[in-house]
């Protein structure tokens, strides 16, 4: 898991603020110590609330959406223009 992470940091469009991530035990201190040596902030989702995945995965898909979406507007020709 800590390669993968490790990996992930190597790509230079990778610019990551927030790393939100449950309290399974697949993640270390390692792992963590590669996304905090970089600057990155781990927020951990509280213990035993079940609901708190499920908010932010929505809290993902609604970004996921709004900058696909973004993304698509610029690359439309402006009203008018063909």
């Amino acid at each position: 898991m800590t390669q993968q992470a490790r990996n992930l940091l190597m790509t230079p469009r990778t610019e990551l603020k927030f790393l939100l991530r449950d309290q399974d035990t697949t993640f270390t201190a390692a792992f963590d110590a590669v996304f905090t040596a970089v600057g990155v902030r781990i927020i951990k989702t509280p213990v035993q609330a079940p609901r708190a995945n499920a908010i932010a995965e929505g809290l993902i898909a609604s970004a996921r959406r709004r900058a696909v979406l973004r993304h698509e507007a610029g690359l439309k020709p402006a009203h008018g223009n063909v």
